[in-house]
């Protein structure tokens, strides 16, 4: 039998702008996003978020993470309909990777991780917040 996802998530269009949501509904969830960062800040070269068996969401096809040398004007881009690659630099992804150890101990918030005014639609995660959609 399958895992339940400890990362449920939506894409929607509400007043402010597109958005990304990434409900973290464990300390495990903040765990696996914060080593997929602390991944590609130690260089590796991209990474898959989604899809991914750790991972559900709604209206979006795929995620990709990407290592870029220098910073991008666009962090988060459409990359077809419902897809997106996330670049950054190894050093930007260190910064995300900090921006989720709140979350490691289990204090209740959200963090934004991308623009919603540079990028395609704005990222944010949450963790102890109630998403009653999700």
């Amino acid at each position: 039998m399958d895992a339940e996802p400890c990362i449920r998530g939506d894409f929607y269009a509400p007043a402010y702008g597109p958005t990304v949501l990434l409900k973290l509904v464990s300390t495990d969830a903040a765990q696996l996003l914060r080593d997929a960062f602390l991944r590609l800040a130690a260089g590796e070269p991209a990474l898959r978020l989604y899809p991914h068996p750790s991972v559900s969401l709604e209206h979006v096809s795929r995620i990709d993470l990407r290592v870029v040398l220098t910073p991008p004007g666009k962090h988060f881009r459409r990359a077809g309909a419902a897809a997106f690659t996330w670049e950054a630099t190894t050093g930007e992804w260190a910064t995300l990777a900090d921006l989720v150890q709140p979350f490691l101990q289990g204090e209740a918030g959200h963090q934004y991780l991308t623009s919603e005014v540079a990028d395609d639609a704005l990222v944010t995660i949450s963790f102890g917040e109630d998403h009653p959609h999700l």
